[in-house]
């Protein structure tokens, strides 16, 4: 059964950057989808939970292949725990599969406050 309730406060919890309560939330709603588990691992990757963010997204790849948003979040961890990590091959996926700035506002935002429009800072070598 779909715990609407739990989504919405989860999603609140969330962008207030009350990580515990969103996990404690998402991890409540049943079936758990794409966006919920995707949601989950943007929490751990929030709280500086790498491994357990990376493991997630790679959840939601598995059962969920062309959700966009979640190869970003994977690439986006894996410059967290390695800035050298190569990466491009999941921001080619994204792209591949979400045509629209990754599936973000570039206004919105973002819950870390990252000092840019865009979801993700690559530097040239």
């Amino acid at each position: 059964m779909l715990h609407l309730n739990e989504h919405r406060v989860g999603l609140r919890s969330f962008h207030r950057g009350d990580w515990e309560n969103a996990l404690r939330y998402f991890q409540q709603v049943e079936p758990m989808e794409a966006d919920i588990l995707y949601y989950i691992g943007e929490v751990h990757r929030l709280k500086g939970d790498y491994d357990e963010a990376v493991n997630t997204f790679n959840l939601v790849i598995d059962q969920y292949s062309a959700f966009a948003p979640a190869y970003l979040s994977r690439a986006r961890t894996r410059v967290a725990l390695d800035p050298k990590a190569e990466v491009i091959s999941d921001l080619d996926l994204a792209i591949q599969y979400d045509q629209s700035t990754f599936g973000t506002d570039p206004f919105e935002p973002q819950p870390e406050g990252i000092g840019s429009i865009f979801p993700l800072w690559v530097q040239a070598d």
